[in-house]
């Protein structure tokens, strides 16, 4: 089964100098993965960001298990 998922995950400084970021879940995990880098800094901790993505059941039960990403929500993608 397929799941779109939107997920609450960190930004992670690819080169070391602030300059190149990428969202820990799209790194670390496969699947379809889109951010809106417009979106607003997510209090208290300005570096987590939330993403959307189209995942295999396999990836969404590595992603419950993962203390490090939260999922906000889970449901099975239809494709139209």
């Amino acid at each position: 089964m397929i799941y779109q998922v939107e997920v609450l995950t960190a930004w992670l400084d690819v080169d070391g100098n602030q300059n190149h970021f990428i969202a820990d879940v799209i790194k670390r995990y496969p699947g379809e993965w889109s951010v809106d880098v417009q979106q607003e800094v997510i209090p208290p901790n300005p570096n987590l960001v939330i993403v959307v993505g189209v995942i295999t059941a396999d990836t969404l039960t590595a992603l419950e298990n993962d203390g490090e990403i939260e999922i906000l929500t889970s449901e099975i993608h239809i494709d139209e």
